[in-house]
C-alpha cells in the first residue's frame, strides 16, 4: 500500500534521511549546549561549598569520595 503516491522504497529512504537528520541535530545540540548541572557544580566548588550528600546511597558516596581524594 503506497502513501501519498510514493513507493515503499521511497518511503524507506525518506524515513532513513529524516531520522539521520534528527540524530545529527540532536548530536550537534549536545555538543553546543553546555551541561548546566556540571557548570552549577563547578561554580559551587569554586566558591568552596561542599557538595550535599542528602539521600545518596552509601556505596555511591564511597565511590565519590574515593574519586575526589585522588
Amino acid at each position: 500500500m503506497s502513501t501519498l503516491g510514493i513507493s515503499q522504497k521511497e518511503r524507506l529512504i525518506s524515513r532513513i534521511c529524516f531520522y539521520a537528520i534528527v540524530s545529527l541535530i540532536m548530536w550537534g545540540a549536545n555538543l553546543v549546549i553546555p551541561d548546566f548541572a556540571s557548570l552549577e557544580a563547578q561554580r559551587w566548588e569554586d566558591r568552596g561549598v561542599a557538595r550535599p550528600y542528602i539521600a545518596v546511597p552509601a556505596s555511591e558516596i564511597e565511590m565519590i569520595l574515593a574519586r575526589e581524594s585522588r
